[in-house]
C-alpha cells in the first residue's frame, strides 16, 4: 500500500513538473515571438523603414509598367493599339539631352488618369533605322482634371506644363518615366542625356 501511494505521489509530481515546464516553454516561445514582432514593428515605423516600404511599392509599380508595355517594343503592336508615332519630330534639348519620337494615343488624352495605360510612348531612333521604346509618358488635360492636387504615379507627382505652341496646345500634367532606358538625370526626368536624335 505504501509503495502504491509512493508511486501515485511520484507520478503526480512528474505530471506537475511537466505542466510547469510546458508552460514555461510556451511563455518563452510567446515572448520570443512578441520580441520579434516588436522588432519588425519598430523597423516598419521608423522613417527609413517606411521609406524602404515606399520604395518597394514604387519599384513594383515600375516593374508592372515594364510588364504591360514590353509588347510595345514592337512598334506595329503599339500602332495597332492606337499609338501614332510622330516620325518627323525627335524632341531634344541642346543642354538637357533628348526625349525622342513621341507616339501619343489621342483617344485617351483627356482629364482622366489610368496608371496602367500611358497616353504616350517614347521611342529613340536607332542607327539601323528602327525605333526603340525607351520611355512612357502620362499626359492629363489640366482643365479637365477634377482633383485639387496633381496626379501621382505612386509617390511621384506629375509636372504641370502650360500650353506651348511648340508642344501641347493645352495646359497639362505630365510625367516621363524611363523604364526602358537608363537616364542619368533620373528615371522621372523629362530629358535623357543619352538619347540621340541624330
Amino acid at each position: 500500500m505504501k509503495n502504491l501511494n509512493l508511486k501515485i505521489r511520484l507520478v503526480t509530481f512528474l505530471i506537475g513538473m511537466s505542466v510547469l515546464l510546458f508552460a514555461q516553454c510556451t511563455m518563452d516561445g510567446i515572448e520570443h515571438i512578441d520580441n520579434n514582432l516588436a522588432v519588425i514593428d519598430e523597423i516598419i515605423n521608423t522613417e527609413s523603414g517606411q521609406e524602404n516600404l515606399r520604395k518597394s511599392d514604387q519599384n513594383q509599380l515600375l516593374a508592372e509598367m515594364r510588364r504591360l508595355t514590353v509588347k510595345y517594343q514592337r512598334l506595329e503592336i503599339a500602332e495597332a493599339n492606337g499609338y501614332i508615332l510622330d516620325r518627323e519630330h525627335c524632341v531634344a534639348h541642346p543642354e538637357l539631352g533628348g526625349m525622342g519620337h513621341h507616339a501619343p494615343n489621342f483617344e485617351i488624352v483627356d482629364g482622366e488618369y489610368d496608371v496602367f495605360q500611358p497616353e504616350v510612348l517614347v521611342y529613340e531612333p536607332m542607327e539601323n533605322g528602327k525605333m526603340k521604346l525607351v520611355a512612357i509618358e502620362y499626359v492629363v488635360m489640366a482643365d479637365l482634371w477634377s482633383q485639387e492636387t496633381p496626379p501621382m504615379f505612386g509617390e511621384v507627382e506629375f509636372d504641370f506644363v502650360p500650353a506651348n505652341p511648340m508642344g501641347l496646345p493645352f495646359d497639362n500634367y505630365q510625367l516621363h518615366i524611363w523604364i526602358w532606358k537608363h537616364n542619368p538625370s533620373g528615371i522621372y526626368a523629362p530629358f535623357n542625356p543619352t538619347v540621340n536624335c541624330q
